[in-house]
């Protein structure tokens, strides 16, 4: 049957060419990001993408950083894939941003990602670059990929203009 299948899927595969090379030409435009067409995965939304993420790079009992409050269907991405979350909270007084000296460093280093998403659901938080860089940093030092799930960059207010986790990567 996968034989049947296959020529369908190439096919779907080769007509979405030109819905890649448009995200990759988007990117580009507005985070100065050069993303080769065959890079760009096409989603039907965040959910789904981090949901299948989470089963392709974690095992059942992995320890993985999440936000807290986050988006609801997190949690769900997460009993699916059966890591164990560390939550960072996400306090007023922190900008709603985590504080990465609060992680236990023996937590830091057992886990295998993070995930978060700025400007933030639910609690409307932002980020700028410099505090990309400061997880990517984070990331580096306890080889934690990153995951920036970033559905709400272009629904932003005042002079406020959002980055892509992307960009920190440019210049370490």
């Amino acid at each position: 049957m996968l034989d049947v299948l296959y020529p369908k899927l190439q096919v779907l595969s080769q007509s979405s060419l030109p819905f890649r090379e448009a995200a990759s030409t988007w990117m580009n435009s507005r985070f100065g990001l050069k993303l080769e067409p065959q890079h760009v995965l096409s989603l039907i939304g965040s959910q789904e993408g981090l949901a299948h993420l989470l089963l392709a790079l974690t095992d059942p009992g992995d320890t993985i950083l999440a936000p807290d409050p986050a988006y609801p269907s997190y949690f769900g991405a997460f009993a699916l894939a059966g890591v164990k979350p560390h939550y960072m909270p996400l306090e007023q007084q922190h900008e709603f941003l985590p504080d990465f000296s609060s992680i236990p460093e023996s937590v830091a280093r057992a886990a295998k990602l993070m995930v978060l998403n700025y400007p933030n659901n639910p609690t409307a938080g932002v980020a700028s670059l410099e505090f990309w860089h400061e997880t990517l940093e984070f990331c580096q030092n306890f080889d934690i990929l990153l995951i920036h799930d970033a559905p709400y960059t272009e629904m932003t207010f005042g002079n406020y203009v959002a980055p892509s986790a992307l960009q920190a990567d440019q210049n370490l």
